[in-house]
């Protein structure tokens, strides 16, 4: 049923590109990216295969899983971000819960020399497009350049059209993602000259640093038109956030085609800000309440396996690595190694097969033979990481010190071969 709703150019395109022509999903309404390693499952690839007469693959299985939280918490303290667009005070929250990070506001360096003017609401599609010729035909006369962003890669192409069957000059009218991907980088690279309009997805909203030339910034530089009404904060700011860069004046606003809005609102733009702010809440609640306990049940799930893989593969016999001491350790089995620091000394201790604890000092070792691993379980152990937090360097070059102190595997089945002779 749902692929018989989704249409090419909206929620997906047909890459004919690849070697092999195939279905990309798109996501539209959030970031305009072109997916081109997902796959939807449950037979919704498949069904579209059909429908545009495509080669059929087979579904495929996720094998392995990790959220962004599950392996965000493994780096705890260890990573650091900037973004002009984390929304509004609903969205720190849920950052803060679920993400479990701290959020600090930076004062601009820079004013923003940013003009905003009034949203207008037309009565119909022709309207719309009309509307935006019309104001792009006016900034254009004031010698500046302007960038629309649309939704789908349809409405991209449509207003597109719209423009130069109104009579504007084509070689001056740019398709920003559409998924030619060096078409993009060519906007990209290029400074606006007087004129020059760029008809985007959401893509061109996403960090896009578009150039513009001395003579439009002397007029008053890029004017942006938001197409669509932004369905989160988030995007509307990115989308918004195209004009004024770097010092630069700018302006924006948003032109709207009613027939695509909220009928509650009528028109109201104030009412529309209220309905998608109440919408956002609740999604954020969903989120939290609903898909993620099913997310950290999947990390614990891949948690699981790969201690489950490091066992039965572990190249010492020792099967398991607790980043603690053996003195805190309330559950201690055999073959068991621990890591842990103590008075700015790294240590190692080992329970054998008999639980014995033998402890070893291995700060100069770690440092002598990898001082970028010895910083990185550092790191961890300071910030009291899990054992699934180390990496395979760090896993491995453990387990090769471990063998080093002749803790190794067949030491066992030597012990048990001399009862035997005996």
């Amino acid at each position: 049923m749902t692929a018989t709703f989704y249409k090419d150019k909206n929620e997906y395109i047909v890459d004919s590109n690849s070697t092999l022509a195939a279905i990309k999903p798109v996501d539209f309404q959030n970031t305009g990216v072109i997916q081109h390693n997902l796959q939807w499952a449950n037979g919704l690839y498949q069904f579209l295969s059909i429908k545009h007469g495509l080669a059929l693959r087979a579904e495929s299985l996720t094998s392995i899983f990790m959220s962004y939280v599950g392996y965000f918490s493994k780096y705890k303290g260890s990573i650091y971000g900037l973004t002009g667009t984390t929304g509004n005070s609903p969205h720190h929250e849920y950052l803060k819960e679920v993400h479990g990070v701290d959020l600090l506001t930076i004062p601009n360096f820079i004013y923003k020399d940013l003009t905003i003017f009034p949203a207008v609401i037309c009565s119909n599609q022709q309207e719309w497009h009309q509307e935006i010729s019309d104001i792009v035909n006016r900034k254009i006369a004031g010698q500046r350049a302007a960038l629309i962003i649309m939704e789908t890669i349809e409405e991209v192409e449509a207003l597109a059209r719209h423009l130069m069957l109104s009579g504007y000059d084509k070689s001056q009218i740019f398709i920003y993602g559409a998924g030619n991907e060096k078409n993009d980088e060519k906007i990209e690279k290029r400074y606006l000259e007087l004129g020059d309009v760029i008809v985007a997805t959401n893509l061109a909203g996403r960090g896009t640093d578009l150039k513009i030339s001395n003579p439009v910034l002397k007029n008053g530089g890029l004017h942006v038109i938001m197409g669509k009404f932004p369905g989160s904060v988030r995007v509307g700011d990115q989308g918004f956030g195209r004009a004024a860069r770097k010092d630069e004046p700018g302006s924006a606003q948003l032109v709207l085609n009613e027939e695509e809005l909220f009928e509650g609102c009528k028109g109201d733009i104030t009412c529309l800000y209220n309905y998608r702010a109440f919408k956002e809440n609740l999604e954020l609640d969903r989120d939290r309440l609903c898909e993620q306990p099913s997310r950290n049940l999947k990390d614990e799930i891949f948690s699981k396996y790969t201690d489950f893989i490091k066992e039965i593969s572990t190249p010492t016999g020792y099967k398991t690595i607790k980043l603690k001491s053996p003195e805190e350790d309330n559950d201690m089995k055999k073959m068991t190694i621990y890591l842990f620091e103590r008075d700015n000394k790294i240590y190692l201790a080992v329970a054998d097969e008999n639980k014995s604890i033998e402890k070893f000092d291995v700060t100069e070792m770690l440092a002598d033979i990898d001082p970028k691993v010895d910083m990185h379980i550092r790191s961890i152990l300071n910030k009291g990481g899990h054992s699934s937090s180390l990496n395979r360097q760090d896993y491995e070059l453990i387990h090769f010190i471990i063998a080093l102190k002749d803790y190794l595997i067949y030491r066992l089945f030597l012990s048990v071969l001399r009862k035997c002779l005996t």
